[in-house]
């Protein structure tokens, strides 16, 4: 599994792509996650549409049920 890019986006096959992500990014800015956590929406669902704003806050939304959870940095 590896992220790949598809026009301007980069899009991964498994959550292992995006803690690999997390982990290079993290290198760069001397900051590396030590502790990840699989999301699940109380539907049972596993997958989410990520949004982001301006202030680098990241919200996860189940397209199943709309239900959005603010992701945590750590701070």
């Amino acid at each position: 599994m590896a992220l790949h890019k598809r026009g301007q986006w980069w899009y991964g096959d498994s959550q292992a792509d995006i803690r690999d992500e997390l982990l290079r990014v993290g290198t760069l800015n001397t900051y590396v996650p030590t502790h990840f956590a699989d999301a699940r929406c109380a539907c049972g669902g596993r997958t989410f549409n990520l949004q982001l704003d301006e202030g680098a806050a990241a919200v996860r939304v189940c397209p199943r049920t709309a239900t959005a959870n603010v992701i945590p940095n750590g701070e």
